[in-house]
């Protein structure tokens, strides 16, 4: 199935625009780049985040549907690599780490690992020779914007659930009571009606879709079914935090309060 391309302007999380994570991460100020996933097959960084590493690695679990990565935290900064030309930069320790810096895919495991990378082992190498033909070019920044928009989802879902998930007998049941209660017992995931948890269906719709497009589409499905009567605020939140307008349908299911800013701006719910 095709999807409209989104216009630019509908595109929040290709802006470079992330300021309202500061709210959750307020260690991330004035920093440049903290973690960067890096795909062997590309032997080039495609993505660049300086707000929490576990974060990246979540994204990067659901980008190995679509190429092998690994997520690098860095030991110190580099002040000239950013989201906007990551993908000229590469590692220059192949030799050292052969079986996860080398670009032979069939050298690295398709799940995702996190490893610390030597100082000074980022070097500038241009764009990648493999994607110099125009629709080559494309097909890698589709990849990229593709990453960039999950990473915006995974840490929009994060504070939202963290924030907003009034209903977290599910997970405390299964961590620490695993089989001790009855099997029939009933305990819910969050506030909606997901079977599974509305962050396991958002992650499961990133891991399969093939764009930005179809992924909002399903995402928007998904809330639609699950939150008619949810009343934690987890679906405005979200949409408030991906820095999107709810679609009309999902607002018209109405809102148990109002998103504001208190003195000290920082984001409360106002029942």
């Amino acid at each position: 199935m095709s999807h409209t391309p989104l216009p630019e302007s509908d595109k929040p999380w290709m802006s470079g625009d992330a300021g309202f994570h500061q709210t959750y991460y307020p260690m991330s100020w004035g920093k440049k780049n903290s973690y960067v996933l890096f795909s062997p097959g590309i032997d080039r960084f495609f993505l660049v985040d300086s707000y929490d590493p576990w974060i990246v690695f979540e994204t990067g679990r659901i980008l190995s549907s679509k190429c092998s990565n690994v997520v690098y935290i860095l030991d110190q900064v580099t002040p000239d690599m950013d989201n906007s030309n990551c993908l000229e930069f590469t590692t220059s320790h192949k030799m050292v780490d052969k079986q996860y810096g080398g670009p032979i895919v069939y050298a690295h495991r398709q799940s995702t690992i996190a490893m610390k990378i030597k100082p000074n082992m980022m070097v500038h190498r241009g764009w990648p020779e493999e994607f110099q033909e125009p629709d080559r070019k494309a097909m890698l920044l589709k990849l990229q914007e593709y990453a960039l928009f999950s990473l915006r989802v995974v840490h929009a879902l994060t504070a939202a659930l963290c924030f907003r998930n009034s209903f977290t007998q599910r997970s405390y049941i299964d961590t620490f009571f695993n089989g001790e209660y009855p099997k029939d017992f009933i305990a819910r995931v969050d506030g909606t009606s997901s079977d599974e948890g509305i962050e396991s269906s958002i992650k499961t719709i990133l891991y399969e879709s093939d764009s930005v497009e179809e992924a909002l589409e399903r995402i928007h499905n998904s809330w639609r079914s699950y939150t008619s009567s949810e009343v934690t605020g987890i679906r405005q939140f979200f949409y408030y935090n991906m820095q999107l307008e709810q679609p009309k349908d999902l607002y018209d299911l109405g809102n148990i309060g109002n998103l504001d800013k208190d003195k000290n701006q920082q984001t409360m719910w106002v029942a």
